[in-house]
């Protein structure tokens, strides 16, 4: 009986050792899984939310969809006819109208586009981003490039704000919204106008503009199909873009929006470029100011060469999966966009200068790095104030800087918010003096020595030590862009500086 007893007992410290050891290993199994999960949700939860997207969201009702017909060479007459519309007397007044961020390329095509129809653009641009960020105003500072319909651009200043904790970049996206909506009045438009309501990079064709205003008949508003395009016209998508919009004005009730107001679509009705940009900086801009700019997820996202790979594949910039919402489409525009050596059916003034805009076409995905004005990577960055002074340089400018475009004043005695204020109109005024700095590099003949003439130009109105020949200019995208990231480029010169 004592030798069964001793065998029972030694099996059962056998049996809790195992348990034990078996409990410890599932411990640890359990702890490699969710380590392993957490990482996941860090990295790919944007992700996997989009390919539940099925589960979890339903679509919106279809539009009734308009068959658009059109050829070149049918009078409008006739095209209102083949629309079962009637032709009107006179046409409408259309005014367009535009919430501008920094898409000068896309700005240029859309107004040569649809000038011939456009009684007024109205251009409404903002001090601050959608995430709450100061920016220039391109607009105002690119205007003379678009003299060519200077007497019918009504342009305006939309209050901008910091975002604050909590806030969703809508709301402030919301609020230019409503902005522009009053602008819009102030530019004169009137009873029975037509008003087209569409991002910059959401052009609607002259012809389907031209139709809608010689035309009755149509339900309003009236969304515009559009053919999407990613980083250029390589790269269609789909013919999924349906924001845009085109309302017979009632200042009862109109007011400028980006969401679905009807259930009535105009059939291929213009193009929608999403990200389709001349240079590297532009996007990086936009990643982190736009109202999704929570895609950003991590801070190599803003590569230059990731974003310049991705361009060249008809990749997506922030790794995300379709917008679907069931999985057989999901699965079906997984992966990059396929090419199309096609440049038909195109805006007419982008074919016209192809010269100028051969990254938006098949073969061009190349990008230039930076361009050659002021922009804001320095404080467009998902990193903290702290973190953009010691980028920026370690001495009392960089931190000035820093301090001003955060908006961040709390920690700043009254005397030094003065002295704050002078450094902002010291920069401003050193900006200001580039046209004269590069007129200064264009009179001369060419080569690095006239680039430093225009940098040492540039250097006195900013206070900053000259250039000499050892730390010479590379191009004048560099004299251009010196003032605002001087330090981070030339550290040799932030050491004498400060």
């Amino acid at each position: 009986m004592n030798g069964g007893g001793g065998k029972a007992a030694q099996a059962a410290r056998r049996w809790r050792r195992w348990s034990r050891q078996r409990i410890v290993w599932l411990l640890l199994l359990c702890a490699l899984c969710g380590g392993t999960l957490v990482v996941f949700i860090y990295f790919q939860g944007l992700k996997l939310a989009y390919l539940l997207r099925p589960v979890w969201d339903t679509p919106a009702p279809p539009f009734n969809v308009y068959p658009h017909y059109y050829a070149a060479n049918i009078s409008v007459a006739r095209r209102c006819e083949l629309h079962n519309w009637k032709v009107r007397f006179e046409p409408r007044r259309v005014f367009d109208a535009i919430l501008f961020s920094n898409e000068l390329d896309l700005l240029d095509i859309r107004l040569h586009e649809l000038q011939p129809h456009v009684h007024r653009f109205v251009i409404v641009e903002s001090d601050r981003t959608f995430t709450g960020r100061k920016k220039p105003l391109f607009f105002a500072e690119n205007r003379q490039r678009f003299e060519f319909v200077q007497d019918r651009v009504a342009y305006g200043r939309a209050r901008g704000r910091e975002l604050l904790p909590g806030e969703d970049p809508f709301l402030l996206e919301r609020f230019q919204r409503r902005e522009t909506s009053r602008i819009i009045v102030e530019a004169g438009i009137g009873y029975n106008d037509l008003l087209i309501m569409s991002d910059v990079d959401e052009i609607p064709s002259a012809h389907s503009i031209e139709l809608l205003r010689w035309c009755d008949g149509w339900q309003a508003p009236l969304h515009l199909q559009m053919k999407n395009y990613i980083h250029s016209f390589e790269f269609p998508v789909d013919y999924s873009s349906w924001r845009a919009s085109v309302h017979i004005f009632d200042p009862e009730t109109t007011g400028y929006t980006h969401k679905r107001r009807s259930d009535f679509m105009l059939a291929d009705s213009g193009w929608h470029c999403s990200f389709c940009f001349r240079h590297l900086s532009d996007i990086q801009f936009k990643m982190l100011a736009y109202s999704h700019a929570d895609r950003v997820r991590h801070q190599f996202f803003l590569d230059p060469a990731r974003i310049q790979a991705i361009i060249c594949e008809g990749r997506d910039l922030f790794d995300m999966l379709p917008e679907e919402y069931t999985f057989r489409e999901i699965i079906s525009k997984m992966g990059p966009v396929p090419k199309s050596s096609s440049a038909v059916n195109l805006p007419a003034y982008l074919i016209e200068h192809i010269e100028d805009f051969r990254f938006l076409l098949p073969g061009g995905c190349v990008r230039e790095p930076q361009a050659a004005t002021r922009h804001l990577l320095g404080q467009l960055s998902i990193q903290s104030t702290q973190q953009r002074w010691t980028q920026a340089g370690r001495g009392p400018l960089g931190q000035q800087m820093g301090i001003l475009e955060s908006g961040s004043y709390s920690s700043v005695r009254m005397s030094d918010r003065q002295k704050l204020e002078h450094s902002r109109a010291a920069a401003e005024n050193a900006f200001n003096a580039l046209p004269k700095a590069k007129a200064v590099c264009d009179s001369s003949a060419t080569g690095t020595p006239q680039l430093d003439s225009a940098a040492n130009y540039a250097s006195r109105h900013f206070a900053l030590p000259p250039r000499t020949a050892t730390k010479s200019v590379d191009s004048w995208s560099d004299v251009m862009i010196m003032p605002w990231h001087y330090r981070l480029r030339h550290p040799l010169s932030s050491a004498a500086a400060d």
